[in-house]
Formats: structure tokens, sequence, C-alpha cells
């Protein structure tokens, strides 16, 4: 770790890729020169409900205002949880999400969590967030008031001048929809099939899982190139996930030498192919962990896998967590009946802070790496 204060905003010319992970949840921020800003997903702040992208930028003396860009790569809770309160205090800003929630089976479950007052976190951010357009919509028609729909292909974001760039979509693939759209149609049909309130309200309203409608980027910056993988994972159709992707015949040329892992660096979102045809040898990896209980990703074999591809890698938390003791045998009686045991989480927010000048050429070597919070290097990962 070298560099500048953590306080210090990126200079006009300097980009700047700020990834937060505090254990659960993940948020990307960007600086693309001279006060662009885009948001990537959102997470809260360790110890707080502000979402980490607003106390970072408060930190530094940068105004939400100056987001111009706000992403929803999908809609699970650790993704999503305050990218309202981003959007509300973003006013110049565009909202962005996969176009597998355009359909009117999505539109009629938010509807329903609202009357079965589910506390499901994606529906609840998606209802704010329309309501946020609604009120920004003017004379618009109320029925074309909505986010703009992301599809793989299409560029989101260009500028020619003063610093170029472009944000490319690369998922999700026509066959992602597909499937994404059958299954919101049966999860409506299951939420609504006879269960009671208590039995409907237990599961999260859309699960989507695997995750085949996560928008992965790609943001070519000059002849640079960054690629974020949000949550998308594998599967065995090879028209849905990375292999998609790999194989596809438009997406933008050129290799990367940053990669936000995608889905928390487990395996089933690794394609080798990734790593052999789109990015850098040695190019800068980073990761934010899934801790949820017993689950924790990414794995010391996950880890193992990630550094036999790249030596540069970092983590924003790390994985290994304690357990947590309870002095009164009863207590922890009732806790182990109920929720099997309790982990403490890293005492602070990991970020990982990537910048360089945006006339750089020499690849990753240019990029200045501070690791702050709880951000470490991925072999200390499980330390």
């Amino acid at each position: 770790m070298a560099g500048s204060s953590s306080s210090r905003k990126p200079d006009d010319d300097e980009i700047e890729i700020s990834i937060f992970g505090p254990g659960y949840g993940e948020c990307i921020l960007l600086h693309l020169g001279f006060g662009y800003w885009a948001a990537i997903d959102s997470c809260p702040a360790f110890n707080s409900s502000e979402p980490a992208a607003l106390h970072y930028l408060s930190s530094i003396g940068v105004d939400p205002e100056c987001i111009r860009l706000i992403l929803a790569t999908h809609w699970h809770d650790d993704h999503i949880r305050g990218i309202s309160d981003i959007f509300l205090a973003a006013k110049n800003s565009k909202f962005y999400c996969s176009a597998a929630l355009r359909s009117q089976e999505f539109t009629d479950l938010v509807i329903l969590s609202k009357k079965l007052m589910t506390d499901d976190p994606g529906t609840n951010e998606f209802n704010k967030v329309m309501r946020i357009l609604g009120e920004r919509g003017g004379r618009q028609r109320k029925a074309s008031i909505g986010p703009e729909f992301v599809i793989a292909g299409q560029v989101m974001a260009r500028r020619d001048q003063p610093l170029p760039f472009e944000l490319h979509a690369l998922s999700p693939s026509s066959a992602s929809l597909t499937l994404a759209f059958n299954e919101i149609k049966s999860c409506l049909e299951n939420t609504t099939a006879g269960k009671t309130v208590r039995q409907r309200t237990k599961k999260r309203i859309v699960a989507q899982e695997p995750n085949h409608v996560a928008i992965a980027l790609w943001l070519k910056l000059g002849d640079r190139a960054v690629l974020l993988g949000s949550d998308l994972e594998e599967s065995a159709n090879p028209s849905t996930g990375w292999t998609v992707i790999a194989d596809s015949l438009v997406r933008p040329s050129g290799r990367a030498d940053v990669f936000k892992i995608a889905h928390h660096g487990s395996e089933t979102a690794h394609q080798p192919r990734v790593w052999e045809e789109m990015l850098e040898d040695e190019s800068i990896a980073a990761v934010t962990p899934f801790i949820n209980g017993r689950l924790q990703i990414p794995s010391e074999s996950d880890v193992r896998r990630i550094l036999s591809c790249t030596r540069r890698a970092y983590i924003t938390s790390p994985v290994k967590t304690k357990r947590t003791r309870w002095a009164n045998k009863t207590v922890e009686k009732t806790i182990n009946d109920t929720v099997l045991s309790i982990y403490e989480f890293p005492q602070s927010t990991g970020q990982i802070r990537l910048r360089r000048k945006h006339s750089s050429s020499n690849g990753a070597a240019n990029w200045n790496v501070e690791l702050l919070g709880s951000a470490c290097e991925l072999h200390l990962a499980h330390k």
C-alpha cells in the first residue's frame, strides 16, 4: 500500500476505482475524470445505515450531485441496500438496472410485496427508486417513467472529451433474460398460490439463483480497460453466464488490467477463458467477500485458484471470522438452537482504492493501490 492520504479527492485527470465490501455487501465508485462519478450497487458503511458511497464521498469533500450514473447490477439484497438513498442524493443521475426487471411480472411482485408488507430489501429499494423517478418525471406519462434497462451489448455511457471513456454492458444475454422472466413468473405464481401471509413473507421475493441476469461491465479508458464482474455466475448453458461473453463477437476488444472478480471469487463464477482471453497477465484483481454465518466466500481453495491466475490480488475484508462465545450457557444454547451461531465481522468498512492518471498507458503497473479499513492482500484472507 502506498500513495496519497485517504481523504484526498482524485484530481480532475485522475481515474479512481473504489471497491467497498464490509463482509456482506458490495459497492463500486468510479471517478472517470473532471468530477464525473458513477455508483455501481450499494452497501452500508460499517456501523451505519448510510451507504458506503455517500459516506466516502463526504469524507473526501465530493458533493453526491456529482454522481451521474447509478447502476443496480442485480437485485440481491447484499448489492442494493441503500441504493435509493444514493439516487435521492444524486439529483443529476440516471438510474440503470438489468432488463430482467422490465417484465410486468416483476412489477406485480413489487406491488404484491407492498400488500403483504414483506421486509424484502430488493423490492423495498425498487419501490423507493420508482417513487423518486416518479417525482422527477414532471409531466411525463406515469406509465413511461422508469429506470434505464440494460442488456448485453449496450453502451451505457460514453464521453469523447476531455477524458474519453466508454461503459459497456457485457450481460445479461437474451437467454438469461428468458430464464429470468420465467423464474419471476413462477415465483409470482408460487407466492400467490394459497399460502398464508406468514409463509409467503419468509421467502425472498426474487432469488434469481444461479445469477445469470447480473450486469457485468467493461470500462474502456483510452487504450486500457477494466472488467467489473458483478455477481455474474457461470453455468452449464453456453448461452448464459461468462461463456456467452467469451464467445461474443460484439464485446469490446482488448484486455483489461483490472478485474473486480465476479460473485465474491466463488468457483461458480470461474471461467478460465476470462483470464486467458479478456485480462492482461498479472492484472490487478479485487474481491469482496460474502460472509453469512458458516458460509464464507472466497474459500481457501478459491483464494489459491485466484492467486494462481494473478499475484496482484486484494480483498476488501478478511474472510475468516471469529465465532462469538457466550459466558452465559443458557444464552449460548438458545442461540445455537435458533441461529446456530453468531460471528464477528471486521470492525471497519473495507475499501480497495485504485487510482492512476488518465494519460498513463503502462497497464496495471500504473495503478496506485491503496488498502483502506479492513482491506488486505488476498493471501491474508483466511489468516
